[in-house]
């Protein structure tokens, strides 16, 4: 039994091997494996960077949006539901 979109997600997954073969077979000094494991933090105030945003999610009526928001759609959600 075939599964549909089953093709699609096929040539997906061959692209990208065939794309990383391509890479270790044209750049074979560089090591894909290792390149994204290394990061500089600059401040680890993590914490406090929570704070800013929700103070600055406050201050910028965003919070008014979202509890709009929350009203519209379960307005709408209520006219729809049967």
């Amino acid at each position: 039994m075939l599964i549909p979109g089953l093709e699609a997600i096929d040539m997906g997954w061959h692209s990208i091997l065939h794309c990383q073969d391509t890479l270790s077979i044209t750049l074979p000094h560089l090591s894909l494996k290792g390149t994204f494991l290394a990061q500089q933090v600059s401040d680890t105030n993590v914490i406090g960077q929570m704070q800013d945003a929700f103070n600055n999610f406050i201050a910028s009526g965003q919070v008014w949006a979202l509890i709009i928001g929350f009203v519209i759609g379960y307005v709408v959600r209520g006219l729809t539901a049967s």
